[in-house]
């Protein structure tokens, strides 16, 4: 059946449907798993790395194309363009491809996708590249590490130069698999043997929570303990709000942005015999919450469709924590969602406070006296981290920081993110 996909013209429509379709890299490679899973494991192995790898490099890989073409990048016909990054990432990245049979199956493509009157300009492009690629080096850091100059510059301005280019440097490296045993489907020690048996190798992060990176991984989809749900996968910096939460058995605890759920099953097994109230905005959120838990195992979650922008009366004063990781840029996830940076705008920050701000005006009448809120997002810029914060102390005087965290994406080796501990007052 694979014998009738050519594999290259469909990763070029996948990364035509990214780039220029502007559609979400997870949502369009979710479904190719779907819709192509009869194709062989390492041709859909070989499409994604393809289409993610010239997602991740598109700015550098079009510093190349410019270098050698008089008509610019941004002139060029979309589909040349699409062929020309995926051909050239190829040629640079991918061993397995020889040269020349990526220029002609390139060359193909231009036709194939109706634009045959391009084949000399790609084949010439290609050639040049070849021939050219030991000499051209980006010459600026936008080019260099693909992303927004705008996003250089406001990291820079928070950052400072040395820790934005450990940043940088920390996107373009394959972050470790983290993830978290489930004690709701048994104890550690025997949900850690199940897992070497199966021919992963583990490295303890933190033992407290039962936190380990997965090694010599191949393929994840046939692994009966991850069906099982007896552990889950989350990046290291997502777990950190449960974390520094400080839940205790039977507190009522309510996650106010909760999908896909990883705090919620988190937060499920630190109160126990006490309750989490998991809420997002629209079912086909609440459903993946609601999968995730009974997957888990986790009973103890009440999972709501609830507006977060809208204040609930049955919440006030109800709940001992609120974990409050709000919408946000995403700008510390960019090194794992490739797209984001090209998606997200200088603007929308502030647009982004907004929704951010009545989010937090709602939560901060949710948490009883003595009980923490503990705000969180996937960002690392100060609008959306650090005057949040001031925002919060400046509107509620019964509230006081009693820890602050900043991850950037080279502490860990995860995602960037911040977290901000706040405890009601009695």
């Amino acid at each position: 059946m694979s014998d009738v996909v050519n594999i290259r013209k469909l990763s070029a429509e996948l990364t035509y449907l990214i780039l220029e379709d502007n559609e979400f890299e997870n949502v369009v490679l979710d479904g190719l798993q779907i819709k192509y899973a009869f194709l062989s494991e390492s041709d859909r192995h070989f499409i994604v790395r393809l289409v993610k790898g010239t997602v991740e490099r598109k700015l550098e890989l079009d510093f190349y194309i410019n270098s050698l073409s008089k008509t610019p990048v941004r002139k060029m016909k979309k589909w040349v363009r699409t062929i020309l990054r995926n051909a050239i990432y190829q040629i640079r990245y991918m061993d397995s491809s020889k040269d020349y049979a990526v220029v002609n199956e390139a060359v193909k493509l231009v036709k194939a996708f109706k634009y045959p009157q391009f084949r000399g300009f790609v084949n010439g492009v290609l050639r040049n590249y070849i021939r050219e690629m030991d000499n051209l080096t980006p010459n600026t850091l936008e080019a260099k590490y693909s992303v927004p100059q705008w996003i250089i510059d406001s990291f820079e301005n928070e950052l400072g130069k040395e820790d934005t280019i450990k940043t940088l440097d920390a996107f373009l490296k394959q972050s470790p698999l983290t993830i978290r045993l489930n004690t709701f489907k048994g104890n550690p020690e025997d949900i850690l043997k199940e897992i070497q048996e199966e021919g992963f190798g583990v490295e303890e992060v933190d033992s407290g929570f039962n936190i380990y990176n997965l090694k010599n991984i191949d393929s994840l989809s046939k692994s009966k303990a991850l069906l099982d749900g007896k552990f889950y996968i989350q990046d290291y910096s997502s777990m950190k709000p449960v974390m520094l939460a400080g839940i205790k058995n039977g507190m009522k605890v309510l996650d106010v942005c909760a999908a896909p759920g990883g705090k919620t099953i988190m937060a499920s097994e630190c109160t126990k015999d006490g309750q989490v109230v998991s809420c997002d905005i629209s079912s086909k959120k609440t459903d993946i919450i609601k999968e995730n838990a009974k997957r888990m195992g986790a009973s103890n979650i009440d999972v709501r469709i609830n507006d977060a922008t809208v204040f609930n009366e049955d919440f006030e004063n109800a709940f001992d924590i609120i974990i409050l990781d709000v919408p946000c840029s995403g700008l510390g996830v960019i090194g794992r969602k490739a797209d984001l940076r090209y998606r997200v705008k200088k603007e929308d920050l502030l647009s982004l406070q907004t929704i951010q701000r009545q989010i937090i005006d709602n939560a901060k009448r949710y948490v009883r006296n003595g009980g923490r809120i503990i705000f969180s997002t996937c960002t690392i810029d100060k609008l959306e981290n650090e005057d949040n914060k001031d925002y919060i102390l400046k509107t509620c005087p019964n509230l006081k920081l009693i820890s602050e965290e900043k991850i950037l994406p080279f502490n860990y080796g995860s995602d960037g993110f911040y977290i901000a501990v706040f405890e009601s007052k009695n």
